[in-house]
């Protein structure tokens, strides 16, 4: 199967799973949209973790199979972390997002390095060592960080996909490591200030206001979706800057479309859409994760 039929099916099943995720948890279950995205941003960190393990313990399982046990995993993940944090670890609720936030750093840190920490070490120790290192990470973090509760603010996520799926980490791609690593985040973090810098200056708001956040939230949607479930397609053979340049005018196009038709056109008030959000981005990316491609070939 080829593209767009190969990236429409996942897609599919995406918005299927997003929104019967947040209909069982309004109807069934009773959450509010923000408790339920912390509890689905958890179970994507999940999905992040078994993705740098290569698909162990279950990598002889074939897809949709594997998939489908790993997103059980994930949302059981979800459920247990949201209990473990103030039962175990001693962190109220307050402390979901900069954890939510903290770990997805640490796991950023891993990839932007190329997971370099645990190279020559077998499953599981590898994927072991990589976990202990994102926990001590996110909850160090804590104790160091003299603001938000400890949190990095995660402004950065959005560029991460941007830059190291559509531009390719261009122009760091053929740079040794650390190097590599170091300047991404340098790329990411200078972008990170940049987009603050403009939400502030034209348009009265910042990062953490409702407003801001879900522009932020459906950008970082449609960033996962054209450069996760679609590959960049039709432009995934275009040379570079061009080819990262054409994916950020139109996944921000696509963001403020979006975010005009949900706050002009319906009646779901912005901190809500902010949760209802994050919800539509973890199935944007525990789909390809788990299931890859699936149902499409």
């Amino acid at each position: 199967m080829s593209f767009p039929a190969k990236g429409i099916l996942p897609s599919i099943g995406v918005v299927v799973c997003s929104l019967l995720t947040i209909w069982i948890g309004k109807s069934v279950f009773g959450i509010d949209p923000g408790t339920l995205s912390i509890y689905t941003l958890f179970a994507t960190w999940c999905a992040f973790m078994l993705s740098t393990g290569g698909g162990w313990p279950l990598e002889k399982i074939s897809i949709p199979v594997r998939g489908l046990i790993f997103l059980v995993i994930c949302h059981i993940y979800g459920v247990f972390h949201m209990w473990a944090q103030p039962n175990i670890f001693g962190f109220s609720s307050d402390y979901y997002w900069p954890a939510i936030a903290n770990l997805f750093l640490a796991v950023g840190i891993t990839i932007a390095f190329d997971n370099k920490l645990v190279s020559g070490l077998k499953q599981p120790y590898a994927l072991l060592m990589n976990v202990l290192f994102w926990y001590l990470f996110a909850f160090g973090l804590f104790y160091f960080v003299p603001f938000l509760n400890g949190m990095i603010p995660s402004i950065w996520f959005a560029w991460f996909v941007f830059y190291f799926f559509w531009m390719g980490r261009y122009p760091l791609s053929e740079l040794p490591q650390p190097s590599k690593g170091i300047l991404s985040f340098v790329v990411m973090g200078s972008c990170g200030f940049l987009l603050n810098y403009i939400f502030v200056w034209f348009f009265d708001t910042n990062f953490f206001q409702p407003d801001a956040g879900f522009w932020f939230a459906t950008w970082v949607f449609w960033l996962v979706i054209t450069s996760w479930v679609f590959d960049t397609w039709p432009f995934q053979n275009l040379k570079q800057p061009q080819k990262g340049l054409i994916g950020l005018l139109i996944t921000v196009a696509l963001a403020s479309i979006t975010f005009c038709i949900v706050v002009f056109g319906t009646n779901i008030s912005l901190p809500d859409a902010v949760g209802y959000g994050w919800v539509f981005i973890c199935w944007a990316y525990m789909w390809p994760i788990c299931l890859q491609k699936w149902p499409a070939k």
